[in-house]
């Protein structure tokens, strides 16, 4: 299936990011470098690892060829090729770039301390490299060292104010922090720059929620299950709210919705306190005999 290149991906990739090294095969080794390109840009994943391949094999030490079949492999989901091929291109030439590329395929596999360790290069290389801060704060965030995140998130927005990616992201570090005004005030900017940002609206819904604010909660997950009838997050964050509210009969029915969009996590639903106003409701236990 055809993959959609990422902007920044497709600037690396479409263009050598070096001279070609000079070999008796330098003609064929361009032509293949670049079939390899035009493949990737069709989303033909193995067909270009093949011809990135044959160039490797003409000169092995052509990075460019390297690094490339790396971002593809990273880009097929095949990590640990990603972060050979990107080793070893950056053993000839190390580049902020290829840090970033290979922090990526670390912090796809878990690897979250090595993937902040290739971010940190980056950011040294080129302090403006804003996708670098950006990916550094996200794992950064998944391990659960939220000021650092949160700092790197700010660098983002320093360098970008109109990231309402990095908005929403700090918003979620703060709402984790249990500072939810705080969340609250960076998905209202997420929202302000993309009014269809569906994890925005839904997780300020959610700040709102934790704040006890739960009228204010309900419009922004009602908005968020408008734009996307099939979120199961807003949909069962409506259902919360309507039973803090004692509302059984609405409470049920966002429910039942929440379920039909995919929420299948039926001992969850059982177990939730923020259901017990309705647990004993013939609207409830229908739903749940039912599953």
């Amino acid at each position: 299936m055809k993959k959609k290149l990422p902007l920044l991906l497709m600037m690396i990739l479409l263009f050598p990011i070096c001279d070609l090294a000079a070999s008796p095969d330098a003609d064929q080794y361009q032509k293949l470098f670049y079939e390899g390109n035009a493949l990737l840009e069709k989303g033909e994943f193995d067909a270009a690892i093949d011809a990135y391949t044959r160039a490797i094999k003409l000169n092995p030490k052509g990075y460019d060829a390297l690094a490339n079949r790396g971002e593809t492999f990273l880009l097929k989901g095949d990590f640990a090729s990603a972060i050979t091929d990107l080793t070893a291109a950056l053993s000839l030439h190390p580049k902020d770039t290829l840090y970033l590329r290979r922090g990526d395929a670390y912090f796809a596999t878990g690897k979250y301390d090595p993937a902040i360790s290739d971010f940190t290069r980056a950011i040294s290389q080129n302090p403006e490299n804003t996708q670098a801060f950006y990916s550094r704060g996200m794992a950064y965030f998944r391990a659960k060292n939220r000021d650092a995140a949160i700092a790197d998130f700010t660098k983002v927005i320093e360098q970008n104010p109109a990231s309402a990616q990095a908005y929403a992201r700090r918003g979620s570090v703060y709402g984790a922090k249990g500072m939810y005004d705080a969340a609250i005030a960076d998905f209202a900017k997420a929202v302000e720059l993309d009014p269809n940002d569906i994890d925005a609206l839904t997780y300020r819904g959610v700040s709102y929620y934790n704040n006890g604010k739960y009228t204010e909660a309900m419009i922004d997950f009602e908005k968020a299950v408008n734009i996307a009838p099939e979120n199961f997050r807003a949909a069962y964050g409506m259902a919360r709210s309507h039973a803090r509210l004692n509302q059984p009969e609405e409470a049920c029915k966002w429910l039942a919705k929440s379920i039909e969009n995919g929420f299948n996590n039926i001992d969850y639903i059982r177990q939730d306190p923020d259901l017990e106003t309705i647990r004993e409701a013939p609207c409830f236990q229908k739903i749940i005999s039912a599953e």
